[in-house]
């Protein structure tokens, strides 16, 4: 696990915009997003849902270790309610094509993507997985939801890059 120095991140890189992230306040987000797709699958008894992580590397394992964080806030643990299967593509959208096929594959609960070219991947590689994003650029300009209220089919998550109105 990556040590957490500060309170945000700053991110960027190759056809990206640099922004820096709130990381308390867009773990809880994120993690509310996963516990209400995983919602139902939570009440199981003994059942570790398997959350199948695509991410580019790099500055994105903090956004993993506050969501870690996050769902533990909301009372979930670690190997008990839920596991991490984390792919780190290195910033190539064939690996993180490939990550997703796999993922999806390996019948993970859903997905969750770190990055809007990893989103865009794994919307592309996957059929029936449903995806947790967090995306920089607009997700309803991108065609990953259909509006920020009702973002209908199996995408939902959180943009950083966008004001949202509702």
């Amino acid at each position: 696990m990556h040590k957490q120095h500060k309170r945000r991140v700053e991110i960027s890189g190759p056809g990206t915009t640099k922004f820096k992230i709130d990381n308390r306040r867009l773990v809880r987000i994120v993690a509310l997003a996963i516990v209400f797709t995983m919602t139902g699958t939570v009440a199981r008894a003994q059942k570790v849902d398997r959350i199948g992580v695509v991410t580019a590397g790099g500055a994105w394992y903090e956004v993993i270790d506050g969501l870690r964080v996050g769902l533990k806030q909301l009372g979930l643990t670690e190997g008990k309610h839920f596991a991490l299967t984390i792919r780190d593509t290195k910033g190539s959208t064939a690996a993180a094509e490939e990550a997703a096929k796999s993922l999806e594959r390996e019948k993970v609960s859903l997905l969750y993507t770190t990055q809007t070219s990893v989103t865009l991947a794994a919307k592309r590689a996957t059929a029936d997985t449903p995806i947790v994003f967090c995306a920089g650029a607009d997700p309803v300009e991108l065609g990953l939801v259909a509006s920020f209220a009702k973002p209908s089919g199996r995408l939902t998550g959180v943009s950083t890059g966008t004001p949202i109105s509702l």
